[in-house]
This record gives C-alpha cells, structure tokens and sequence, in this order.
C-alpha cells in the first residue's frame, strides 16, 4: 500500500509507515500545500494512493464524488502525533489492509478513554469476521 499524508498531519508519519515496510509522501513533496481536497483525492485516486488526514472533508469526497477510490483514513483527535497513534494504526492497517486495497473509509476516534477504530460499512463484514468487533 501506499500513502498520501495531509498537510494538516506531520510529515513524522512518512517514516512510521515506511519503518513498517509501505511507501509513504507527504503531500507538500508531491503537490501545493494549498491544492484543494478534490486536487488531492484526483492525485491520490490517479496514483494509487491511501489518503491519510484529519480532515473531515475527505470522507464526504469519497461518499459524492469518488464513491470507492482512493480509500481514506482518518484520525480525529487532539494528539495526532505518531507516538500517538502510529502503533495502533499499523495494527489496524494490517489487518484489515486488503480492504483498504479495494477502496473503504476509516476513521479512527478519540474518545474518552480510548481510540475507537468506527468502520465504514464496506469493512463491516471483515471486522465481524476477524474479532475486531462483535454483533449482538
């Protein structure tokens, strides 16, 4: 997989993702930091790129416009920072990477206590089937 972080992330993250053997860039090396959120998604859907960002504009661009590529990741909460964050979304990106392939929507939560991966119904089914989650 490869991976197009936002400007509104830290470049820190192209390391975390290359450390765990996938290619990433920063979007200020490949285009202008003020290109609007469809330039980006058209870059990234033209180039096989995952969208990794906190901006919540990408999730709407994919649902109207873009419908099943490229797949977009998510992160809302207030420490972005690969300390962070980078660990428990390497788990999650591995193991649910094969749908991120094929085009799904991830955001991944701050809560209270806890970070709370919240899928998008194209994965549902993968996450019921590996543990992730449980149904009533």
């Amino acid at each position: 997989m490869k991976f197009l972080i936002d400007m509104n992330l830290p470049p820190e993250w192209v390391n975390v993702f290359e450390e765990h053997g996938w290619h990433a860039v920063h979007w200020q090396e490949v285009g202008d930091p003020r290109a609007s959120d469809t330039s980006i998604m058209t870059w990234a859907r033209q180039n096989n790129y995952i969208v990794f960002t906190r901006d919540l504009d990408f999730g709407m661009l994919l649902a109207t416009t873009f419908r099943h590529a490229p797949s977009v990741i998510q992160v809302r909460a207030k420490d972005i920072m690969p300390q962070t964050l980078g660990s428990l979304l390497m788990e999650v990106l591995r193991e649910h990477q094969s749908v991120l392939e094929n085009g799904a929507y991830l955001p991944l939560l701050k809560t209270e206590h806890a970070y709370v991966f919240s899928p998008s119904r194209q994965i549902m089914y993968s996450l019921l089937t590996s543990g992730w989650i449980h149904s009533a």
